[in-house]
């Protein structure tokens, strides 16, 4: 249900993959069950970034769907850049997916075709695709593999973004990841994922970059006590339009974070579900160290080093279904983020997002819920499309939705919500209100 919500993720500016992600799930698209974010951003907890469709055996499915987005600030302007402007942006969008089975492995290839509508502001118009592909493999009774890679281009409608501006944003994935647990005793995993961002208008180039990141796991099951696991992980991102002046010469802005992660996951019956993991994290700058400019009278040259951050993360899921009828879902994170949509080195962000489904026929269901996101800036700096250095976000949002599914092809949602963002400094502050309405068409055959 959620995945439809939330909507397809075009851009993967704020993707950091880590040991928190099972990888067995690597590749799998957005969970259902994420908590529904703005239009154009991604679940709030994702098990994966391959976002086109992915078919389980031998078919096919066809998915047309049109969203029809009334925004009282499409642009997410403050009074300080001409106050809010109200605009209709209608999406209409295609989706398809085929696979087959080799033996017991699953090939799959997907796709998706669209464009967004912006009424009356035509200068956003913007085609969206994607397409991937991959294999979901098993070997044994207990090993499940991974790999597969995706190609997405859209208009960057991310809210990270200060405010919405005439720019698309291609990415470019590719990984692999594999998984060896049992029902009982200890199991072994691991992935390696590329990642790639570039932005096509001129001014936002400087937030182009490159990741790659490898995940490392130890588990140990067991019927009775649930799943213990012990991870890590190593990114790397770099960022190929920006360099830093150091004693040696020139060299390309980045960021490595390691982390290690402590991770225990349990269903209790059929009614809960808990998944819960504290980290160590330890992000460092590079290079370590600039030269800097020192301005006035007797003024010169020195080497100052660079922001890090070192500290504890966590990340919780939570849900617990009350009969049939009713779900909740609550997480809570805590994470370093690089490969950002705002200019800054990185992010230190606090996240917690709670949901409410309630299905009040077999056809009709409704929802609510909410997202914070706190996020604190560093090794920030000014840009054309930022005028000063962002220093701190505080994001909220709630909303609610109603769906009505009367049976397997059709689906209708209308969701209304209301979102702010409380920024330092301040002329980056906006709010907003957002009438959504979906109407969503599924044939296919598997």
């Amino acid at each position: 249900m959620r995945a439809g919500m939330a909507g397809r993720r075009a851009g993967v500016s704020t993707l950091v993959l880590s040991a928190t992600v099972s990888v067995s799930m690597l590749f799998a698209s957005a969970s259902s069950a994420a908590p529904s974010v703005a239009d154009g951003d991604s679940p709030l907890r994702r098990t994966g970034f391959v976002t086109v469709p992915q078919v389980d055996g031998r078919g096919y499915t066809l998915i047309a769907s049109i969203n029809t987005l009334f925004d009282t600030n499409f642009r997410r302007q403050s009074q300080a850049f001409g106050g809010a402007q109200g605009a209709f942006r209608v999406s209409p969008l295609v989706e398809a997916g085929v696979g087959t089975r080799v033996g017991r492995q699953q090939l799959f290839l997907g796709g998706t075709i669209g464009r967004d509508y912006f009424i009356d502001n035509s200068n956003f118009n913007r085609n969206r695709y994607s397409v991937g592909g991959g294999a979901n493999l098993r070997v044994g009774s207990s090993c499940t593999g991974n790999l597969g890679g995706e190609f997405r281009r859209r208009q960057l409608l991310q809210t990270d973004a200060v405010a919405l501006a005439d720019n698309v944003q291609r990415d470019l994935i590719a990984g692999a990841a594999f998984n060896c647990q049992g029902p009982v005793g200890i199991g072994f995993g691991g992935s390696a994922v590329y990642n790639q961002a570039r932005n096509e208008r001129l001014e936002r180039q400087p937030f182009d970059f490159d990741s790659f990141t490898v995940a490392p796991q130890i588990s140990y099951a067991s019927p009775v006590l649930g799943i213990f696991s012990l991870g890590g992980s190593y990114q790397e991102v770099r960022y190929p339009q920006r360099q830093v002046a150091t004693p040696d010469g020139l060299f390309r802005d980045g960021l490595d974070i390691l982390s290690a992660r402590l991770g225990y996951s349990r269903d209790l019956g059929t009614r809960l579900s808990l998944n819960v993991g504290a980290s160590l994290i330890d992000a460092s700058a590079q290079p370590s160290s600039q030269l800097l400019l020192i301005p006035g009278v007797g003024g010169g040259i020195a080497v100052i080093d660079r922001e890090g951050f070192k500290g504890a993360g966590f990340d919780s899921a939570l849900t617990l279904r009350l009969g049939q009828r009713m779900t909740i879902t609550g997480s809570a994170d805590r994470s370093v983020n690089g490969g950002l949509n705002v200019g800054a080195l990185f992010t230190v962000r606090n996240s917690y997002g709670l949901d409410l489904d309630y299905r009040l026929t077999p056809a009709l269901s409704a929802g609510f819920g909410g997202t914070i996101f706190n996020s604190n800036f560093r090794g920030s700096f000014a840009s054309p499309d930022e005028p000063q250095r962002r220093v701190s976000d505080n994001n909220r949002r709630v909303y609610g939705q109603l769906a009505y599914a009367p049976g397997n092809r059709m689906r209708v949602v209308a969701e209304v919500s209301h979102q702010d963002r409380e920024s330092n400094p301040s002329i980056f502050s906006f709010s907003s209100t957002t009438a959504l309405l979906r109407l969503q068409f599924t044939y296919g055959r598997s």
